[in-house]
Parts: structure tokens; C-alpha cells; sequence
């Protein structure tokens, strides 16, 4: 049996550019009348704004500005928690091992960016971690097995997407003015991840080896609803407005376009699928040849989302790489020659991409891609 406790005590300041610029005061027309010189004083020493403009008002529309939202909790922030662990260990013969485990995970939050949130601090990531496997020797010890499982539940599961602004935010400019929806890092309660891992080893005979692994995964985005960029056909969401009433009693309407349901999708980068096998071989040649083994790859990914809106038309397709080496040593040792080709099948597949920069109608999705197939010889000396 075992088990722990630690104490996390985690300090972090944020030290932002102060800035100045120039701010364009316009008429009821439109037509701009002068510009406003400001200054922002954002460092972790400060916490104020300065601007030219006395009584905090835009000249053009009479709306109060308000203050730079930096307050110094959100320059200087301390995350702390008491995590723990415990499990045991169960060796039920000498080539036999089960294993248990649960254990509280905890990550320090941060600082949002300077457009949303203006630098406040988010709450740190939290989840119980329960695990169990068995390891052992099979079939007279020429097949080494471990089989374990995990289940992962979090109380608070940092994601990038858009939430819905609060009553005292409505209507501010910069923030709320004009959109029901704000982006920021959002914690949630609800994640869960859900796993099965096989992997081994078989000892064929003398020259022959196989190993590999297989790993099921099975992700659940935490209840969540926000706004989103696209529709499940690749296409721009059709635009709408909702009537909301801020903490003034003001009635104002904004946009609230393309809102979807999160709720149980899969976690982005998240394949439910993949395995991988390597077979190694060693050549049988005369030693005064030195000697040689071969080995391939093979390994295969199941599609998978760059976001969790899990949507089809964004969803990266399944991919499979083969890859194989070969390795000559010289008698003495002093001589090698390897020689590879990576991506034997020359399959180019998408790594990542980011649909909301483009949604590959009216924009270009980018992103990045796997390299072609590679041919290299390398030989190396030693002295």
C-alpha cells in the first residue's frame, strides 16, 4: 500500500507592457473631431489608467468609459491546493502485478489575454485520477502483457472557447457592446476521459521480436453551450439577434450567431483509436560481416477533431505511417551504416489546423501537414 499528500502553493505575476496611442473622438455624424491621447499603465506596480479625457466619457456618445479592468489580484495571483494520492501494488505470483491508484491532479491557472478578460487570473485545472492495471509474463515468459485502465474526472477543465457575457458586462464597449458572447478561457465542471491501454512484447524466437501498443480513448467535453464560427456543412452560421436587458434595465440587442452545444463531444486531439507495431529482425549473417537488424513501424490514428464542436466536415481523416530502418555494425565496432525511409506509404496527413481562422468557404482553413516520404543513409565512425 501507499499514499501522499502535497501541498501546492503556486505564485505567479503578470508583468504587461504599459502602452499609449492615440484614441479617435467622433461626432453624432461619425466624422472623427480629434484624437484622444491615453496611457495605460499595466505593469504589476500600478493599477490605474490615465487618459485626457476627464470625466470618462466618449465626447460622441456620452457613454462612460470605464476603467482598465487590471486589477492587481490579477498581476500578482497564488494558486493553492492539497493534492493526495493512494494505491497498492499486488504481486499474485512472480510474474504477475496488479496495480490501483487514485489521485487528485492539480495544475496553477494563469492570465487571460489583454483583449478578453484584460489579464485576470483563471482558476487552476482539478481532476481524480483512478487507474488500474496488470502486468505480467505469458506463455512460458515469451510474452510480456500489461493491460490498464483509467478513468479521469474533472472538477474544473480549462477550454478555449466563448462564453456568455454577464449583465454588468452588457454593453461595454470593447467587451460586450455589440455580441451576447465573449471569448476567454473558461473552466468548467464535467470533463471526463476514459481510457483502455494494451501494450506487449513477444519474443517470437531468437531473431524475432514484436512489439507494440493499442490505446482506446473515450473524451467528454463538460456542458457547455458557446458561439461558434461555422455550421456542419462548412458554411458561415445565418446571422441572428437576441433582446437582453443589462443591470441599467436597458434593453439592448446583439448578435448572437452560430451558438452550439458542446456537451459530451469528443476532446480535441483526441483520436478514439490508435495502435502502433514494431517487428525487429536480426539478420543472420557471418560475424566477421559485423551484424545487422532490420525493423519496421507500422501505426495507425483514428480521425479526430481540432476542436470539440466535433464536427464531420472538420474532423481530421484517419491516417497510417509506415516506417522501416536498417542498422549494420562493424566486427569491431567502429564502423555503422544506418539507413531509414520514414513514411514508406508517402501519405501526407493533416497534424493540426484551425477551422476558426477560416472556414474553408469564404476563408482558408491553415494549418500544418506530415512530412513526404524520406529516403537518408547515415554512417558514422568511431573512434
Amino acid at each position: 500500500m501507499f499514499g501522499g499528500l502535497r501541498y501546492n502553493d503556486d505564485h505567479k505575476e503578470h508583468n504587461q507592457n504599459d502602452f499609449s496611442g492615440l484614441s479617435p473622438v467622433r461626432d453624432a455624424d461619425g466624422e472623427v473631431i480629434y484624437f484622444e491621447t491615453f496611457v495605460l499603465l499595466r505593469n504589476k506596480h500600478m493599477n490605474y489608467r490615465i487618459g485626457l479625457n476627464p470625466d470618462g466619457r466618449d465626447p460622441s456618445s456620452g457613454i462612460i468609459v470605464p476603467a482598465d479592468r487590471t486589477y492587481l489580484d490579477s498581476k500578482r495571483r497564488s494558486w493553492k491546493e492539497t493534492t493526495s494520492n493512494v494505491g497498492f501494488e499486488y504481486t499474485s505470483s512472480d510474474d504477475h502485478l496488479w496495480y490501483g491508484r487514485i489521485s487528485k491532479g492539480y495544475l496553477p491557472g494563469g492570465f487571460r489575454g489583454f483583449a478578453q478578460g484584460l489579464a485576470e487570473g483563471w482558476d487552476a485545472e482539478e481532476m481524480i485520477n483512478y487507474e488500474g492495471s496488470l502486468k505480467g509474463l505469458f506463455v512460458d515468459g515469451t510474452v510480456q502483457l500489461e493491460l490498464s485502465a483509467y478513468h479521469q474526472d474533472f472538477s474544473a477543465h480549462w477550454t478555449q472557447h466563448g462564453r456568455r457575457c454577464r449583465p454588468e458586462e452588457l454593453g461595454r464597449p470593447g467587451l460586450c457592446l455589440t455580441r451576447l458572447w465573449t471569448g476567454e478561457t473558461i473552466v468548467l465542471d464535467g470533463t471526463t476521459i476514459t481510457g483502455l491501454e494494451l501494450q506487449g512484447a513477444w519474443q517470437i524466437n531468437d531473431r524475432l521480436n514484436l512489439r507494440g501498443f493499442y490505446e482506446l480513448i473515450n473524451s467528454k467535453h463538460a456542458p457547455h453551450t458557446s458561439a461558434y464560427c461555422c455550421t456542419p456543412e462548412g458554411e458561415l452560421p445565418a446571422a441572428s439577434t437576441i433582446t437582453v436587458t443589462d443591470t441599467q434595465g436597458n434593453e439592448l440587442v446583439l448578435n448572437d450567431t452560430g451558438v452550439r452545444d458542446f456537451t459530451g463531444n469528443q476532446l480535441r486531439n483526441s483520436p478514439k483509436h490508435k495502435f502502433s507495431a514494431t517487428l525487429t529482425y536480426d539478420v543472420p549473417i557471418n560475424p566477421d560481416w559485423g551484424s545487422l537488424n532490420v525493423l519496421t513501424t507500422m501505426s495507425w490514428r483514428d480521425k479526430m477533431f481540432m476542436d470539440e464542436a466535433e464536427l464531420d466536415i472538420y474532423s481530421v481523416p484517419d491516417y497510417t505511417r509506415w516506417d522501416m530502418r536498417a542498422n549494420w555494425f562493424s566486427p569491431s565496432g567502429t564502423y555503422s551504416v544506418t539507413g531509414w525511409v520514414t513514411n514508406l506509404l508517402d501519405q501526407v496527413a493533416v497534424q493540426s489546423y484551425g477551422q476558426r481562422k477560416g472556414n474553408g468557404v469564404t476563408e482558408t482553413i491553415t494549418g500544418t501537414v506530415t512530412g513526404e516520404r524520406r529516403i537518408d543513409i547515415t554512417f558514422n565512425y568511431q573512434l
